[in-house]
């Protein structure tokens, strides 16, 4: 059935990858997975509706991502990449107080993550793999994790990197890049819920943390 989009009103919470452990690792390296990096920010979704966009907390509170974000959002609408009614699900990283040794040195950035909605529709029940690959269309930067400063990282809007195969030596390659806790896995063919009530943690999703997430974050 379709969704549509009250921005204000409607909402859904994101799934949540349960945990697991390294001695998983060699056997999740079977193709069927592919991780992407689980960076240390704040869950969001942004939501565009004709030539406004919003951004809120996987709770539904509205979250100051900057106006030249969203600007940079709204070009990729008016240029057909982003259809119109959609929302996907980001992870929003900015510079924050703390003195953790983990601490985001970094430009205010978007990683995006996967589209829940799409025109109107829910389209969660499409296999992993096809959201990831429509993500790749967009024609965004890849965070390759080849830079271990995150000041370093020069665009706004970007995707994190990705693996399906030998998934112990991605993970050991991000403890290098503090802007990161560690990795997520995703089952290829594995599909979203979207829980109307609150997040459930996935069947089809994973995370392997090498760390705790910064002690200057702040839960929204």
């Amino acid at each position: 059935m379709p969704i549509a989009i009250p921005l204000k009103k409607f909402q859904f919470f994101p799934d949540k990858p349960k945990e697991t452990s390294v001695s998983c690792l060699k056997m999740l390296s079977n193709g069927k997975h592919a991780a992407t990096s689980k960076v240390d920010g704040w869950n969001t979704f942004m939501c565009n509706d004709g030539e406004m966009i919003e951004s809120w907390s996987r709770t539904w509170k509205p979250l100051p991502v900057s106006t030249h974000l969203k600007q940079a959002w709204l070009e990729l609408v008016k240029d057909g990449k982003i259809p119109d009614q959609s929302i996907i699900n980001c992870e929003w990283m900015r510079m924050r107080s703390g003195s953790g040794d983990f601490k985001y040195d970094g430009p205010e950035c978007l990683y995006l993550l996967t589209p829940y909605v799409m025109k109107g529709l829910f389209i969660g029940h499409q296999p992993y793999s096809e959201r990831r690959k429509w993500l790749e269309t967009l024609g965004l930067p890849v965070d390759d994790i080849s830079i271990t400063k995150s000041a370093d990282q020069k665009h706004g809007l970007l995707l994190p990197a990705i693996s399906d195969h030998d998934l112990e030596s991605f993970f050991e390659a991000h403890k290098k890049a503090y802007r990161t806790e560690g990795i997520v896995i995703c089952a290829k063919d594995g599909t979203l819920v979207a829980n109307q009530t609150t997040s459930i943690k996935s069947n089809v999703m994973l995370k392997l943390k090498f760390r705790a997430g910064d002690d200057g974050r702040t839960e929204v």
